[in-house]
């Protein structure tokens, strides 16, 4: 896909061109560079997360006119979760067009649930410098469109199925070179509707904890628990 399609497919035509090209920069490809790049998107990711956001809270004021602030504040954090924006960011092909140093790549980097959500906050953040905030809103309601429309008549978007172990692992290798281990605690209930409680460890510290309708299910959401407690605290 051209740049041009790409352009076409959020409803926005660049200005200064540069700033998508940024926005579409993984930090591995500037760090593979040799100094040849500059830039890379996390600048503008860092912008477009607050746009999304505001923007986000401005529609969903005009969508919901007299709604309490709790039942704005709760579908916003729907929609501009990770796995939304990962499903949005996929609709739009963002991967292909990323510009990925080959070592990210190799680890299955473009199709990264953090990296594709990242991305796309980065693309709303460079359409808000090219232009206005009022464009950049323009390109969240026609990106969200089908999502918003959905959550706001009571229903749930449609979702994505995360793998958090792969996650988990990729990321604890990453900052501490260590792999995550997992075991299961108790296992209640009949064969027909069990449940099953797993934790998971890093060097023998329990780092996160989940419950599920079967082992894998409840290392799915053990994991889930880990990357949040983590993330949190390497920020």
């Amino acid at each position: 896909m051209s740049l041009l399609e790409f352009q076409k497919r959020i409803g926005y035509t660049f200005q200064d061109e540069t700033w998508l090209v940024r926005a579409l920069t993984h930090k591995s490809f500037m760090n593979e560079s040799s100094g040849k790049v500059k830039n890379d998107n996390q600048v503008l990711e860092f912008l477009g997360d607050s746009v999304l956001s505001l923007a986000i809270s401005s529609i969903l004021v005009e969508m919901l006119p007299g709604e309490s602030e709790g039942v704005l504040s709760k579908t916003r954090a729907s929609v501009v979760k990770d796995d939304t924006l990962y499903l949005v960011a996929t609709s739009l092909g963002i991967g292909n067009e990323l510009r990925m140093g080959k070592g990210e790549e190799s680890t299955g980097g473009r199709n990264k649930v953090s990296i594709l959500a990242a991305t796309l906050e980065a693309v709303i953040g460079a359409v808000y410098l090219d232009s206005s905030f009022d464009n950049a809103k323009r390109v969240v309601n026609h990106l969200y469109t089908p999502i918003l429309s959905e959550v706001t008549r009571g229903g749930s978007h449609p979702t994505i199925k995360v793998d958090y172990k792969t996650e988990l692992q990729e990321y604890v290798q990453a900052e501490f070179k260590m792999a995550p281990t997992y075991r299961v605690i108790s296992q209640t209930g009949s064969s027909q509707n069990a449940k099953f409680c797993v934790q998971v460890f890093l060097d023998k510290k329990i780092i996160g904890e989940g419950i599920g309708k079967n082992k894998k299910e409840a290392e799915q959401q053990a994991a889930k628990d880990a990357l949040s407690k983590i993330k949190k605290t390497t920020l």
